[in-house]
């Protein structure tokens, strides 16, 4: 059976096209760098990349918001250190203006609660990334400050709140240290009841006055500094507890990141040397191709002449 002269050559042209098509895919593949450039390329496989995507956007989310709360609690953790210090300094001072020897010196322990109470409110209204550290969650304005009477008070509406965190898709970490879980829990004058509680700057102010007049610290108000050092001891441990937490969830979310990249590098990406390869062997064929065609296209009266 004779094969038409136009079969052949219609069926090359097929051929062709189809080679020429082939090597132009593989230049964009190269060009591109990934495999999938149109939907059309590969309908399961962009939809698994567009999966895998999703996934590292909301991963990428939660790294982002534990990050914050690394540096918001490693922040936390220096003021609280800075309150140690102060607070370790103040009981030494204590211990010198009980001793009668030292009454003459009572203005300037005065003088020297005063600096350490300015140094913890500011401390105790520091700030990070526009959040007030002990503020709870109103962060309208400073937590603490001074009445018109000179006593400090809050300036916000509550310092107790717990902050939360999305550090995952079901999980939720606190973090912060409340204000009032600090500052507040000291005992009252003339009581060691912590039900009865004041808070340490009003202690402070106390002691300075008492200074001023001529009187050693009442031993309630020593007790009361010596509690919240416990206090701020205990709260450190609180914050070391949530940096080593976060620390081990950014690790974990870090190893889940790489892994969502490296089946989203398998599933999209193009081996480079091997796509070389298949372009060198496709261009070869379609030179091939062209030298083929002038025993298989048909001849014009051209060829005749």
């Amino acid at each position: 059976m004779r094969i038409a002269d136009s079969i052949l050559s219609a069926n090359y042209l097929v051929a062709l096209n189809s080679n020429k098509e082939q090597v132009e895919e593989i230049q964009q593949k190269i060009a591109t760098g990934s495999k999938i450039n149109k939907p059309s390329d590969s309908p399961s496989g962009i939809s698994r990349v567009l999966r895998l995507q999703e996934q590292l956007q909301t991963g990428e989310t939660y790294l982002k918001n534990i990050e914050d709360s690394q540096s918001f609690m490693q922040t936390t953790a220096s003021s609280l250190e800075g309150m140690q210090n102060e607070i370790q300094n103040t009981l030494v001072l204590f211990t010198d203006a009980i001793n009668p020897v030292n009454v003459s010196n009572y203005p300037s322990y005065a003088k020297q609660i005063d600096m350490t109470l300015s140094t913890l409110m500011d401390l105790a209204n520091s700030e990070y990334g526009g959040k007030y550290l002990f503020g709870g969650t109103d962060f309208s304005a400073k937590p603490y400050g001074y009445n018109a009477s000179g006593q400090v008070e809050l300036k916000v509406g509550a310092t107790s709140g717990q902050q939360m965190t999305r550090i995952s898709k079901y999980m939720e970490q606190a973090t912060n240290i409340p204000g009032a879980d600090l500052f507040t829990n000291v005992p009252a004058t003339g009581t060691t009841n912590t039900q009865n509680s004041t808070d340490i700057f009003n202690t402070l102010l106390r002691v300075k006055a008492s200074l001023e007049n001529g009187d050693s610290p009442a031993d309630s108000d020593v007790a009361a500094v010596k509690t919240f050092q416990d206090n701020i001891a205990k709260q450190l441990t609180v914050a070391g507890d949530l940096i080593n937490r976060l620390d081990s969830t950014h690790e974990l979310m870090d190893s889940q990141q790489l892994d969502l990249k490296g089946l989203l590098s398998k599933e999209k990406d193009v081996d480079v040397a091997e796509a070389v390869m298949d372009l060198q062997n496709r261009e070869y064929y379609l030179q091939l191709s062209y030298k083929m065609s002038s025993m298989v296209l048909p001849k014009s009266l051209l060829d005749y002449m």
